[in-house]
Order: C-alpha cells, then structure tokens, then sequence
C-alpha cells in the first residue's frame, strides 16, 4: 500500500510504503492517531501541518520530525499524524461572554451540554485558520456549574463529559457531546 505525505500547500511531498507496525487508533475522546513507520533512501524534514489522508479524513503532523539515519542510505521514519479534534489541545478554553475578545480562562459555567459544545466550537472558530468547526448533537440535561481553571479545550470539553456522564467526539467537522453509537453491537 502507497501512502501519500502532503506538504501545507497540498503539494504531495513523498510517496511512501508504510510498514506492517504503522496503525491508526481512534479511541473516542483519548486520540486519533495514524502512526506511520516506513524506511527510505530520501531525507526529508518533515514539517507542521505537513498531512496524509486516510479514508478521506486528514491528519497532521503536530511537531517538527527529522528521521533516523541508519546506515549510510537509508533513513527509518516513525510519524504520527493527528486528527483533527487534537487542535482542541492547543487553544485555551476561554469565556467570552463579554466579547469576542474576553479571553479569561478561569470562570465557573453554568450551561446545558449544547450551550457548552456550542462555547468550545466558539472558541475553536477564533483560532481555526480557516476551518469551520460546527456544534454537532448533545446529550438532554439539565444545567450544571462547571469551574475551568485555565484548561485547552480539549481538556474543557473532556471535563464537561465526565460532569454530564457523556464523551465526546467527531464526526467530519462537528463536535459531539453524547455516546458515540455507530453500527451494529
């Protein structure tokens, strides 16, 4: 199997036959990860943003990665791409009640899981660079008061799960907050 690494401005930058220890795992509100092993006779300084596609679905690398130079033609590269939903490990859950720009990370919030949902994808859009992230389905509850004390969104919503014993997930670019239930049992 032919595997094709992307560069930032969708330029396919290395064609590559990963090998039989390369996986993805997709563990609901955990990670989404495609590790891809594979060894090369070219050097390539793999950059952030660089991508792959797999099942139509795009991930990223997150950190810079120079391979392993193991004899004097070959280099060994062990990847990991992350989905989407890791983006939320990087932006800070702020509370923007009073304006776009109320970036206070430290509040206590009183909402229904769709009123959070909807605060996370809010605070994802502000620093998206062009992706559009959407407010998917929510568990029915009743409102709780959730203190924040400076977390990622990632986090957030993580703690929002464990407060209306849900998970959260994705499905293409809308963020879910309810048992992810798909297919046969």
């Amino acid at each position: 199997m032919e595997l094709k690494i992307y560069d930032k401005q969708g330029l396919v930058k290395m064609v590559v036959s990963p090998d039989g220890s390369s996986q993805w795992n997709h563990e609901i509100g955990v990670e989404n990860v495609v590790t891809v092993n594979f060894t090369t006779w070219e050097f390539i300084v793999m950059e952030v943003g660089y991508y792959i596609l797999v099942d139509g679905i795009q991930f990223r690398l997150k950190a810079e990665y120079k391979p392993k130079h193991i004899d004097s033609r070959k280099y060994t590269y062990n990847l990991k791409f992350y989905g989407r939903e890791h983006d939320m490990q990087d932006i800070l859950f702020c509370r923007l009640n009073q304006s776009d720009d109320d970036f206070e990370s430290v509040f206590a919030y009183d909402c229904t899981p769709m009123e959070l949902l909807q605060k996370v994808v809010d605070n994802m859009n502000r620093n998206s660079d062009g992706i559009v992230w959407k407010a998917g389905e929510a568990i029915p509850s009743n409102r709780k008061a959730i203190n924040f004390n400076g977390l990622y969104c990632w986090d957030a919503l993580a703690e929002g799960a464990r407060a209306f014993e849900t998970e959260w997930w994705m499905d293409g670019e809308y963020l879910n907050l309810s048992k992810c239930i798909r297919g046969e049992n």
